[in-house]
């Protein structure tokens, strides 16, 4: 199977990763279209590293578009030439709908869009896939396998549900540091070392964590939040101000706020 890449940055080096180490490519068959100058790394070799707009006869099973929204057009039109009628296509490009991507196609291209987030560097991307019109059952196997090669695949029938799951699973790695940030700090201004507070934040995420990971649901979080509050004492008096602060409707309106900015970016793209 030959895989082309056009743009290679972090998320495109994730995904290459996945592929290679799941053996659903071998490196001799991934290329990479950009237009920065190649600098060697053990992913992809320098004889498949091309210059954008470089020709190539190759016919490519799967394409992934890895290349910033205001870069889509140059990219797409140096590289028109690697796409066929009804090529496969996985665009990653945050905020850019389908329309955008075939609207500067002169191919009748099958496009698959997804989001996934920085949790791909470690396998553990939460993938949101929009299916574009369709597609045959061996087409989705592949895409799927190709996917869940580096996370976890969520399938939308609507395109602007995206948007929806992009403001938790997208921005999602962003707010659980934002919460461990706020702990450490928290935990300092009591009088723990930045080292102690940086340990102890970590494990409460973690152990939690794995108190309820067997069996998660939101009855045994709540639960597990019954069996630590005794009345009347520490965890109850801190639960108290956060309800009074109403610090769950200010991560609600948080998450409401990043919905918002990702329907703004697609109507611009």
């Amino acid at each position: 199977m030959k895989i082309a890449f056009i743009g290679y940055g972090n998320m495109s080096k994730s995904i290459i990763s996945g592929i290679l180490n799941s053996k659903l490519a071998l490196k001799k068959d991934i290329y990479v279209f950009e237009v920065k100058n190649y600098r060697p790394d053990q992913l992809i070799s320098k004889k498949n590293f091309l210059k954008s707009g470089s020709q190539c006869a190759i016919k490519f099973d799967l394409i992934f578009l890895c290349i910033k929204p205001q870069d889509m057009k140059n990219a797409l039109l140096l590289n028109k030439h690697i796409f066929r009628d009804f090529s496969l296509v996985i665009s990653i490009m945050a905020g850019v709908k389908v329309s955008s991507v075939k609207s500067l196609m002169l191919q009748k291209i099958k496009i698959v869009r997804c989001m996934p987030n920085i949790l791909a560097t470690i396998k553990k991307s939460i993938n949101i896939n929009y299916f574009s019109g369709k597609f045959l059952l061996k087409e989705k196997k592949l895409i799927n396998r190709i996917l869940n090669s580096f996370g976890t695949n969520y399938e939308v029938k609507k395109e602007s549900e995206i948007n929806s799951f992009t403001a938790i699973s997208g921005s999602g790695p962003a707010y659980v540091t934002y919460l461990l940030e706020a702990l450490v700090t928290a935990n300092q201004s009591l009088g723990a070392t930045k080292r102690q507070s940086e340990e102890i934040a970590l494990s409460l995420f973690k152990d939690t964590i794995a108190m309820i990971d067997n069996d998660f649901s939101l009855k045994k979080i709540q639960n597990l939040q019954k069996q630590i509050t005794s009345k009347g004492g520490t965890t109850e008096a801190a639960l108290k101000v956060f309800n009074k602060k109403r610090l769950s409707n200010i991560l609600k309106q948080g998450m409401k706020e990043g919905k918002k900015r990702a329907d703004m970016l697609g109507k611009i793209n």
